[in-house]
This record gives C-alpha cells, sequence and structure tokens, in this order.
C-alpha cells in the first residue's frame, strides 16, 4: 500500500511541473529519476506507471516515465520496452525525430522486436522516406514471416507507391495469417475501390461487416461507395446504421442529408442537414448546403439567413471567396424561381444582387476561377436589366417614353453581355463575335435613340454597311449556334426599323403608334434572344460553376481503419512473449500512388522515307539516339518519358523493356504489319497486359481515302492508370480531333501527344484552350525537323518572367506554354508535375512555403543530359 502511495506522489508531482512548464520533458525526466532513486521505485513500476497513462492518453507522461525507465534498468529487454513506449509517445505528440531516436534505442536493446521494427517503419513512411521503412518492414516479416499488421502497413506503404500489385499481395498474406481481420478486409476494400474493382470492393466491405459489426466507418465507407455507383437506396441503409451506431458522426449525416437531396427527399434532407449542423455548427460547408436545400423548399427566408451563416464562417476562416460565393448561387437560384413564376421585377433584382456577389468573389478568386465568376456576373447584370423592363407585360399603346426606356434598358444589357465575353476564360472566336456583336447592338440603340429624339444622324448609310459587315463577320462564328443566329436576324431588322423611323420622320406621322409598333416587336426580340450570342460561354460558364458550387455542398469522403501499435504492458518482462494493449497509433491513408511526378517529352532529329508505310531511314543513328535520351532520363530519375510519333521500330522495344524498368514510356510509334500506327506504353513487369494506343485519326500522309493505301485506323483511346496518375496518348492528329471530349473528364492528370506534326503552333492553341478549360496537363513531344515539343500547365502569370529569363518561353506569350523546343533542337524538357494539385488554390495561401506549385524544376537538356538552358528557342538548322 505504501509503494503505491509513493507511486501516486511521484505521478502528482510529475504531473502538476509539466502543467506550469510543458516544454521541459527532460528535466521531468530528471525528476522521475531522482524521485524513482530516492524512494526506491523499481523500473517494472516506472514501466506499469507509464502504461497507465498511456490508456489515458496522457502522452507527456508515458514519455517521462519510460525514459526514466529506461534509464534505471540494467536489462536490455526492460530498455527496449521503455525506449518503444517513449518512441511511441513521443510520435504521437508530434516530436518525430525524438521517436526515431527511442525507437532506434530500443531496437539497440533488442534487435527482434517485430512491433518496434513496425512501428520505427511506420514513422519512415509518414516522414517520407519510404525506402528505409521498406528496409523495416522486411525485417519485421524476417522475424515474423505472419504478422498481420506488417503485412498490412506494408501493404499501405506499396500501395502509396504505387505498387498496386504488390500492396494487394500484402493485404492477401495478412488475410491469409488472421482471414477474420475486419480492419484488413476494409482496407482492402478501400484499395479495391481506388483500382475500379467495385465489385470486389463490395464483397471486402461485407465481410468486414460482419467481422466488425459495431465499426461505423465500414458501413459509411461502403454507403459512399454505393452512393458513387448509383444504387442510392441501398448507400441510404449504410448510412443508417452508421447513424444508428454512432448518433453523432457528423459526416454521416451530412452526406445522408446530400443523399436525401438528391433523391428529392427535401424534409427528409433538412432534418439532417440540422443534425450535422448541430453536432459541427461552424463548419461553413453544411449550413451552405442547408441554405441551398432551403430554397428548393421555397423558404426564401431562413435560406438567406442560413447562407448568411455560411458566408461568415467561410470568411472567418479566410475564404473570403467562398463567403462571397455561397451568396452568389443563392441569390442565382432565386432568379431563377422568380422567373418561373413569371415575376420578372424580383427576378431581375435577384439577378443584380446575385451578379454583384459574383464580381466581388472574383477579386479574391485565383487566375484559374476568376474570368468565370466574372462572366457569370456580368451575364446576371445584364440580365437584370432585360428582366426589370417587364416586356412581357407591356401593352399597347407604345409611348416615345416607353420606348426609349426599353431601349436604354437593352443599351445597359448589352454592355454587360460585353463585359462578360470580354471576361470569359474562353479567349476564342465567339468571344470576340460575342463581343463584337453587342458593340453593333450598343451603337444600333444609339441612332435609334438619336432619331427617336428627332435629333439629326450623320452617315446613317455607311454605319449600316459597317454594321452589317460585322455581322456577317458574326454570323460565320455562330454557324452552328441557334440562338447566336437568332440574335443576329433580330439585329438586321432593327437596323430595318432605324430607316423606317427615319422615314416616319420626314413625312411628319412620328407621334402615329404605328411608328413604334414594329419596332417594339424587334426590341422584344433583342431582349429574348440577347444572351444567345453567349451561349457557349455561359455554357462554360455553367460547367466551371457547378464544379465551383460541387465544392462548397460536397459529399464528405472515405475514411479509413488506422492500423494499431502498442505500449508495451510488462508482466513478464523476462520473457520474450511482451504483453501489449493497444493505443491509437498511426493512421493509415488510402493514397494511390504519389503526388509528384517528374517528366521528360523528348524531341530528336530523324526522317521518315517518302513510301507507305513509312519507316525511319538510318534505323541505326536514331536507335543510339533514343536509348541515349532514354539513358539521361534514368538518371535524371524522370517517371515517364514521352517519345515522337514514328521514331521506334517495333523490335526495340524488348530492350527498351528490360534496361529501363523502372520509367513509364511512351514509346513514341511505328507500323505493324496491319496498318495501325501504334503507341506501346512501357511499364515494367505491366507491359504486356496493357492495350496499345492505336492511332484514330490519320495525319495527310497516311489518309487511305485517294487511292486506298493508307494508315488502318485504331476506335477507342485508352486511359492508363499509375502510379503517377491516369494518362491518355492522342497521337498527333488525335489531339486536334478528340481533346475536347477528354476536357470536363477530372479523373484524366496528363494527355501526352507524341507528334511528328509540321503544325506545331496549332497544337499548341489547342493544348493552352484545353489546360485552360480542363483538369489536366499537356506534353506534346515532336520532331525536331519541325519543333514545337512543350509542356502545359495552368499556372499563374506572375511566375512567366522567370520562365522568359531562363529562355524556356517567349516574352510576348501569355498562354499556358512553360517551355517548349524550337525547331533544330535535339533535346529533353524535364519537369515536376503536382497531379492533386493541378491548378493554385483558391485562395491563396497566406504562407508561400504551403503553396502547392504545379509545375516546378523546369530544365532542358539535350540528349546526352547537358544543359540546354537559354538555348531552346534558337532555331537550329538540321
Amino acid at each position: 500500500m505504501e509503494k503505491e502511495k509513493v507511486i501516486e506522489e511521484l505521478n502528482k508531482i510529475v504531473s502538476e511541473f509539466l502543467e506550469s512548464k510543458t516544454d521541459r520533458l527532460e528535466d521531468a525526466v530528471n525528476l522521475a529519476i531522482n524521485f524513482s532513486k530516492e524512494n526506491s521505485i523499481s523500473p517494472d513500476s516506472l514501466i506499469k506507471l507509464s502504461c497507465s497513462c498511456g490508456f489515458n492518453k496522457m502522452y507527456s507522461l508515458v514519455y517521462v516515465f519510460s525514459k526514466a525507465c529506461a534509464i534505471i534498468s540494467t536489462e536490455n529487454i526492460k530498455k527496449a520496452n521503455a525506449h518503444y513506449n517513449a518512441g511511441v509517445a513521443s510520435f504521437l505528440m508530434g516530436r518525430k525525430d525524438e521517436a526515431e531516436k527511442q525507437y532506434l534505442l530500443s531496437l539497440k536493446a533488442y534487435p527482434k522486436s517485430v512491433s518496434t521494427y513496425l512501428c520505427y517503419g511506420n514513422l519512415l513512411r509518414e516522414l517520407g522516406r519510404t525506402k528505409e521503412a521498406e528496409t523495416q518492414y522486411l525485417l519485421a516479416l524476417k522475424i515474423d514471416p505472419n504478422n498481420v499488421d506488417v503485412h498490412s502497413n506494408y501493404g499501405a506503404l506499396l500501395q502509396e507507391l504505387g505498387h498496386t500489385k504488390e500492396a494487394e499481395t500484402q493485404y492477401l498474406l495478412a488475410l491469409k495469417s488472421k482471414p477474420n481481420d475486419g480492419t484488413v478486409h476494409y482496407n482492402y476494400g478501400n484499395l479495391l475501390r481506388e483500382l475500379g474493382r467495385i465489385k470486389e470492393a463490395e464483397i471486402q466491405y461485407q465481410i468486414a461487416t460482419k467481422l466488425n459489426p459495431e465499426d461505423v466507418d465500414i458501413y459509411y465507407n461502403y454507403g459512399h461507395l454505393l452512393k458513387d455507383i448509383g444504387r442510392e437506396k441501398e448507400a441510404e441503409t449504410q448510412y443508417k446504421y452508421t447513424i444508428e451506431l454512432n448518433p453523432k458522426h457528423v459526416s454521416a449525416h451530412y452526406n445522408y442529408g446530400n443523399l436525401l437531396r438528391d433523391l428529392g427527399r427535401e424534409k427528409e434532407a433538412e432534418i439532417e442537414y440540422q443534425c450535422a449542423i448541430e453536432l459541427d455548427p461552424e463548419n461553413p460547408n453544411r449550413h451552405a448546403s442547408y441554405s441551398l436545400l432551403l430554397v428548393s423548399m421555397n423558404l426564401e427566408q431562413k435560406a438567406i439567413e442560413r447562407a448568411n451563416i455560411a458566408s461568415s464562417l467561410f470568411n472567418e476562416k479566410g475564404d473570403i471567396t467562398n463567403g462571397h460565393l455561397i451568396l452568389a448561387c443563392l441569390y442565382e437560384d432565386l432568379v431563377s424561381r422568380y422567373y418561373d413564376l413569371k415575376k420578372y421585377q424580383e427576378s431581375g433584382q435577384y439577378a443584380e444582387t446575385s451578379g454583384d456577389k459574383y464580381i466581388e468573389a472574383s477579386k479574391h478568386a485565383g487566375e484559374e476561377f476568376k474570368g468565370t465568376f466574372l462572366t457569370n456576373g456580368y451575364t446576371l447584370k445584364g440580365r437584370a436589366k432585360i428582366r426589370k423592363l417587364d416586356m412581357p407585360d407591356l401593352q399597347s399603346p407604345y409611348t416615345i417614353e416607353t420606348f426609349k426606356e426599353i431601349m436604354n434598358g437593352i443599351y445597359d444589357a448589352s454592355e454587360y453581355y460585353k463585359l462578360a465575353a470580354e471576361a470569359s476564360p474562353l479567349h476564342n472566336e465567339n468571344c470576340n463575335a460575342c463581343s463584337l456583336s453587342m458593340r453593333c447592338l450598343c451603337e444600333i440603340l444609339d441612332y435609334m435613340l438619336a432619331v427617336t429624339k428627332q435629333e439629326e444622324v450623320q452617315k446613317l448609310q455607311e454605319k449600316i454597311k459597317k454594321w452589317e459587315e460585322d455581322l456577317s463577320y458574326c454570323d460565320k462564328i455562330y454557324r452552328e449556334n441557334r440562338k447566336g443566329k437568332s440574335f443576329l436576324q433580330s439585329l438586321h431588322k432593327l437596323i430595318a426599323c432605324i430607316e423606317s423611323l427615319e422615314q416616319y420622320k420626314k413625312f411628319a406621322m412620328w407621334t402615329e403608334e404605328k411608328a413604334f409598333e414594329n419596332c417594339y416587336f424587334e426590341l422584344k426580340k433583342i431582349a429574348s434572344t440577347i444572351e444567345g450570342p453567349l451561349q457557349k460561354i455561359i455554357e462554360n460558364s455553367a460547367e466551371q460553376m457547378n464544379h465551383c458550387r460541387s465544392e462548397i455542398t460536397l459529399y464528405e469522403g472515405f475514411k479509413t481503419k488506422p492500423f494499431k501499435s502498442s505500449i508495451y504492458k510488462n508482466k513478464a518482462l523476462e520473457s520474450n512473449n511482451l504483453d501489449k494493449q493497444n493505443i491509437d497509433y498511426f493512421a493509415y491513408r488510402e493514397q494511390l500512388g504519389k503526388d509528384i511526378v517528374k517528366i521528360g517529352t523528348v524531341q530528336m532529329s530523324f526522317e521518315l522515307t517518302e513510301s507507305f508505310p513509312p519507316q525511319i531511314k538510318d534505323k541505326g543513328t536514331i536507335r543510339d539516339k533514343v536509348f541515349k535520351v532514354l539513358d539521361t532520363a534514368n538518371k535524371e530519375n524522370v517517371n515517364i518519358v514521352c517519345l515522337p510519333e514514328l521514331c521506334i521500330c517495333e523490335n526495340w522495344l524488348s530492350e527498351i523493356e528490360k534496361r529501363y524498368s523502372d520509367i513509364i514510356i511512351i514509346a513514341g510509334s511505328y507500323y505493324d504489319l496491319e496498318g495501325h500506327n501504334v503507341c506501346r506504353v512501357i511499364m515494367g513487369s505491366d507491359t504486356k497486359t496493357l492495350p496499345p494506343q492505336f492511332k484514330i485519326t490519320p495525319s495527310e500522309f497516311e489518309d487511305p481515302i485517294v487511292c486506298g493505301l493508307g494508315m488502318v485506323s485504331g476506335e477507342r483511346i485508352n486511359t492508363y492508370p499509375t502510379s503517377y496518375g491516369k494518362f491518355i496518348v492522342l497521337i498527333c492528329r488525335d489531339f486536334g480531333n478528340l481533346c475536347t471530349d477528354y476536357r470536363k473528364r477530372p479523373d484524366v492528370d496528363i494527355v501526352f501527344v507524341p507528334s511528328f506534326n509540321s503544325a506545331s503552333r496549332r497544337f499548341h492553341q489547342d493544348a493552352h484552350a484545353h489546360v485552360e478549360n480542363s483538369f489536366s496537363y499537356v506534353i506534346i513531344s515532336n520532331t525536331a525537323k519541325y519543333g514545337g515539343t512543350a509542356i502545359f500547365g495552368r499556372m499563374k502569370d506572375s511566375y512567366f518572367p522567370g520562365l522568359v529569363s531562363k529562355g524556356f518561353k517567349r516574352k510576348d506569350d501569355r498562354t499556358f506554354k512553360l517551355c517548349e523546343l524550337n525547331k533544330g533542337v535535339e533535346g529533353m524538357i524535364i519537369a515536376d508535375f503536382n497531379i492533386v494539385h493541378k491548378f493554385f488554390s483558391t485562395p491563396t495561401p497566406m504562407n508561400p512555403d504551403v503553396i502547392p506549385i504545379p509545375v516546378k524544376n523546369i530544365k532542358v537538356v539535350n540528349l546526352e543530359g547537358q544543359s540546354l538552358e537559354g538555348q531552346s528557342l534558337e532555331e537550329k538548322i538540321l
């Protein structure tokens, strides 16, 4: 009894010391050592005390008593246990350097501890030292080949490295050792889901729920999986199980609310949103989702109040953009609601407010969405001017004042629509035509107002001729835009109205109603078709806004199960069979692949025969170049390298595969015996199972339409999932013809374009447009005969001067082309691409150290690996 009181006194003294001096852990250790020696407290008692503190998650005390035990003890096993506990406690306190030190001391004292190798491996994995982590896992498995936790954690590491087959092997070995481990089944299911093997993933979740029927996260993730594949009713069942087991599972309430909203069950969705908000009232996204639900329930005032709460919470978190954006979205929903009710004044008022909020959001947004927000904002401001005219309800007689009011309203609207076109992130001929047609409308209305006021109109016929020319240009651009063409027809009729009004004025018939009736009807048509020229711009803006809105009201993601580590509880310290009690240690991170991929794209000189199929002329020389540049890529630790179209012979592939097993190679292309232009993707042991990419769109010299001799076209574009993200290969003209099909595919990270292409400028325009409006990078590889090998990524223009000074980019180039090789230059562009952050976040973090940069470490080398800095844009004669 006396001994227990002494230990309690030690616990009290150290606890009080740490309360006042939290940063003096080592002093607390010395205090514990001195007190233990003075009061004859044994190492056994100290390790037990550390375990007791561990159960209560008092990790600073665990560290102090464990380290004191390690210093006092003279037995290796006791020292090993104590250092191990101190290591676990250090990690949980975020003291990773100290944790490593303690694990190494533990292994020095007892080099056969599987748990220490496991925890040290987990720590190294957390620190990004993956090769060292793998060594620790393998050492652990050498001692205990059937250890479930080691296989599971090693599988997690392999998954992070993109070695998914090997990761799966480790999970299966873990399950072979312990078939009834529900956590392993669960995490194996998460891996299968990431691999797209949905049916197998579902089986693992089902097994996991049977083995761990009280584990809420299994039901939660299973519900998320079912929702993603469209089995909403079954997803609902899983969310209900989750909430039944844990009524405070805030993400389950929120996701269930989203699911009910999507199913149109608004009242039930409201209950779940309210539960989620009650459990986590500081989360702005939940208030935002609830506010938009309230709009759909026609609870306008409550929706506005809730959106203002969401906006304030976003602002408090420093997310000013979303603070404005949620209000813009809410008011935009009210615009549509009142328009459907034919309450045009109210619709116009909310359009004005929503437009203002979008414009405010643009001031804080990054370059990625600034143009989208401005386009949306100005479009709504223009819409407000039209709807406030209340034209559908106007009745005759049509007075001059009414006529002037209509013209002024349409004029103001056209100015806003012109601004919308100019702000659009598309920057294409549609925007130019829209801006031009709006300018014509403004001028036409100016002349019409002048005629209405009976002012003298100078050179009307000359002006009409200029309008007709401009509208003729716009008509060519709007050839596939029905609404745009309808708008132009109304403008032509409005021009005719000006001429009619001029005639009425000459014959003193000005005050007669019929002088205005035809013009009024044409103005009404203008008001109804005025957004026609912006159709494609508005559609693009709407797609971008759907993405932004989904970011505010998104489903919350998967939860993964932590694997457990342990603090030793010493029952029989003289034994090697150490008993242990679990505490949470390392949260397993379910992630497929790596965030950063180093890519090299190659440009080299080679000639092709003029006969069909084209063949490389000097095969020996070109073979040497190919292997030389691949050697360079290997030395530069490039992960993926892309070669130009038609620079490969099929019989080189097997040697390339053997020599460069650690590099993914987009192996240019060659002609097979069946007449296909074939690109093989070489990816280590997976190469033989990967489908080849056949070119679909023939170049001129490949087109069989003239005489029947030519390329046999492929039928589909393959998507290649790798540890470095997903990519597609569009061979030469396939890029220009098919790239728009992949612009809104968030699952495609990189578009590779191996080419033998003389029209590189056009490809560069398409690549810029693709990067500007998609979620992908574009990597072009071309022959040095034509030049134009380049990389494209969505970077801020503040980085452009640096690229110019390095000679990678031309001074007047404002596109997302980051580096290119000119005609005659043989070499390789190398850069690091961030697969997770492919554009800058909004708003930009205040601390520049935490800003993920999409593309960095750009450099250019020749085929041998020597720097070409400052020379890549110099045209060279081959």
